[in-house]
């Protein structure tokens, strides 16, 4: 492995993880997502 391709690895897993980590939380928020999206996205602040 040469040095490029580990620093290319140092991005890529933590990307990785952080996409996997963000698609189950939206697994799980996706029936909430759902009113939301309905109601336009977000309520107004």
């Amino acid at each position: 492995m040469s040095f490029s391709d580990y620093n290319c690895s140092l991005i890529v897993e933590p990307v990785s993880l952080l996409f996997l980590f963000c698609s189950s939380i939206a697994r799980k928020h996706r029936q909430f997502g759902v009113a939301q999206r309905e109601a336009g996205a977000f309520p107004p602040p």
